[in-house]
This record gives structure tokens, C-alpha cells and sequence, in this order.
């Protein structure tokens, strides 16, 4: 992607609204932001990666 078509301040949210659409056994989008669908298992951890959004969201759905 070299263009941002809609507002450039718009873009995080759209990306997040479009990644949470496209992921939604996985993911469900909430006020500013996306948490797991469902539960994690017992006595495991999360991993967060952060990419932001400024260079494009590289890292969105990797991990």
C-alpha cells in the first residue's frame, strides 16, 4: 500500500476495523482497540507484538 484513500487520521482505526472483520474467531474490536474472542487456555500467557501504525502495521496479526 503507497496511498491512504479516506482520512489519514482515520487509517489506524480502519486497518484495526478491517484486520478485527477479517479476524473474528480470533479477535473482537472494542473502544479504541481489539481483545481476544475467547478465553485464553489456563496457565498460558499472551504475547503482544507493537508495530503502531505510522510504517504501515508490519507486525498486525503475526503472532
Amino acid at each position: 500500500m503507497t496511498r491512504v484513500f479516506d482520512k489519514p487520521e482515520d487509517f489506524a482505526a480502519t486497518a484495526l476495523s478491517g484486520f478485527c472483520a477479517a479476524n473474528a474467531d480470533r479477535v473482537a474490536q472494542v473502544p479504541h482497540g481489539a481483545v481476544r474472542a475467547r478465553p485464553g487456555p489456563q496457565g498460558k500467557v499472551a504475547l503482544l507484538v507493537g508495530g503502531g501504525s505510522g510504517h504501515y502495521p508490519a507486525f498486525l496479526g503475526y503472532v
